[in-house]
């Protein structure tokens, strides 16, 4: 074996192995980051829907200072992380943004309510259940086309059941999921069967076997040609590896350009 073949091997050893040693600890982190998700999704969808809950109870119960406030803190504190996750598209983060920002204005208005009804501002307190009564039926059945033709609470109730897999959400999460990685593996295997195929492929050494000056104490005529036989039979091996690779890498580009059309029509025939 040649010296740097040697020493090639030594460092690919040394890579695959810092390789393994790091996805053990980024698997589990990812595994964690899993569960605590599905958890803080849960909650986000349990607040909504007490919310619409305490909506129809505003707008039915004509109490113009209730004490109750409508429950966002989950969603406020997970939403920033789950954009982080990258586990929502921009309009999803739109939507959401606007859910938290509407319901905490109205939960200001009901703050302002309660503060004039202990001021026995009678008046101010009527006006204020007025204003907060047209908020929440703003949420709650304002069509809205920028939320697809469905009002900001359907909107977010939609956005936090896609991503409850109990709820349909699994096989979206699946398909971004897909979607954040097949791009980065197909230009690594697109650059590995690059390189493959510089090395292994072109130019090839001669492979001519039978015609060999045999030397005293060297190789025979059938021993050479039997290693001329496996190095032609190595290259080849290698360059068609390396351009499987290259059109692998390609397929998994072409793969991450399709998946969305695919996701989007099967969506619009559910």
């Amino acid at each position: 074996m040649n010296s740097w073949e040697g020493w090639a091997g030594a460092v690919i050893a040394a890579l695959l192995g810092a390789l393994i040693g790091s996805c053990v600890p980024l698997a589990w982190a990812i595994w964690r980051r899993r569960i605590e998700r599905r958890g803080e999704v849960v909650g986000m969808a349990a607040e909504l829907l007490r919310v619409r809950v305490q909506l129809d109870a505003l707008l039915k119960a004509n109490i113009a200072a209730p004490l109750y406030r409508l429950p966002i803190s989950m969603t406020a504190h997970t939403l920033p992380k789950l954009i982080g996750d990258g586990v929502l598209d921009d309009n999803e983060v739109y939507t959401l943004i606007e859910w938290v920002n509407r319901i905490e204005e109205l939960n200001r208005g009901l703050d302002r309510a309660g503060a004039a009804h202990a001021a026995k501002d009678e008046a101010g307190a009527r006006d204020e259940y007025s204003r907060n009564r047209a908020k929440a039926e703003e949420i709650r059945d304002e069509i809205l086309e920028r939320h697809g033709g469905v009002a900001l609470l359907d909107a977010a109730q939609d956005v936090l059941f896609s991503l409850v897999p109990e709820k349909g959400g699994g096989m979206k999460r699946l398909v971004r999921l897909v979607r954040k990685w097949l791009n980065a593996l197909g230009l690594t295997l697109g650059i590995a069967g690059v390189a493959i195929v510089w090395y292994w492929g072109l130019p090839q050494p001669s492979f001519q076997q039978g015609v060999f000056l045999a030397v005293s104490g060297g190789p025979t005529v059938q021993q050479h040609d039997s290693e001329m036989k496996a190095l032609e039979t190595r290259y080849r091996l290698m360059a068609k590896i390396g351009f499987s690779l290259i059109i692998a890498g390609f397929g998994c580009q072409l793969l991450n350009e399709v998946l969305p059309r695919v996701s989007a029509g099967k969506t619009a025939e559910e």
